[in-house]
């Protein structure tokens, strides 16, 4: 009898495996019959099926030396096609015996519209949508919040489960909406070129901490027709309706 070590055996150290001439075959007598003993189960690399057919997988992982799960689990993914392969439990590149089970995740298809776009620059978010598998198209928008030239917004919005290849817009900042300060005409009162400035989103301001709705309106700064950020203050500069009145007094008792 010639006993050999088994080393593609997943049975326990020792333990018969096979022999040869094989039991029942008839040989003549004195020869020598070969057996084998398993050396015990050996460490292997487990292979790297990722976007592997599932039947591709198996074969792999099998002529590796391990039993692959009957059933698999399920997750979304980025990248890999519907049905193929994410990764395995354990992982590839992991150190496993033969024999080992190894359970195949596969791909839904579906994938996540990634966290943490807003607010971070317009090339940086689509090379990120990119390289997730998104198509992406750009609209503009005011923003008194982002920066111009980041994202205000995405749709669908961040977390939200797609299909793969689906297009997200995004939305980008072109800064605050700008807006024309708008005339005041000589004569006007303090209260009507107020009205007029916050009808066009202003804010209107006195340099006279006494002023009166019924003060005529001097001048103002910015100057009409400068375009400035909807929501900035307009300067108001007023002579007193008492000195108006007291000026036209003053003349009326000349005439007289």
């Amino acid at each position: 009898m010639d006993a050999r070590q088994d080393t593609d055996s997943t049975e326990p150290e020792g333990t018969f495996t096979k022999q040869s001439p094989a039991g029942g075959e008839s040989v003549a007598k004195g020869s020598t019959v070969i057996v084998w003993f398993s050396a015990g189960p050996q460490s292997v690399s487990v292979p790297d099926v990722t976007d592997k057919s599932q039947d591709e997988a198996r074969n792999l992982l099998e002529d590796a030396g391990f039993k692959v799960s009957s059933s698999t689990k399920t997750e979304n993914s980025a990248t890999v096609a519907k049905d193929n392969v994410t990764r395995t439990d354990p992982a590839a590149g992991t150190a496993q015996t033969k024999g080992t089970t190894i359970t195949l995740y596969v791909s839904s298809g579906m994938t996540e519209v990634p966290d943490g776009l807003v607010g971070q620059p317009q090339d940086s978010v689509l090379d990120t949508l990119h390289k997730a598998g998104f198509n992406t198209s750009v609209v503009q928008e005011n923003s008194d919040s982002v920066a111009s030239g980041s994202v205000t917004r995405i749709d669908p919005g961040s977390g939200t489960l797609v299909e793969q290849g689906s297009s997200v817009t995004v939305y980008v900042s072109s800064g605050k909406e700008q807006v024309t300060v708008p005339t005041i005409y000589a004569g006007m009162t303090y209260a009507q070129a107020k009205a007029l400035l916050e009808a066009a989103g202003l804010t209107a301001a006195s340099s006279d901490s006494n002023v009166k709705d019924s003060d005529t309106v001097t001048s103002i700064s910015p100057a009409a027709g400068t375009k400035v950020d909807k929501g900035s203050t307009v300067t108001l500069s007023t002579s007193s309706s008492s000195n108006s009145s007291s000026s036209s007094s003053g003349s009326s008792s000349e005439q007289n």
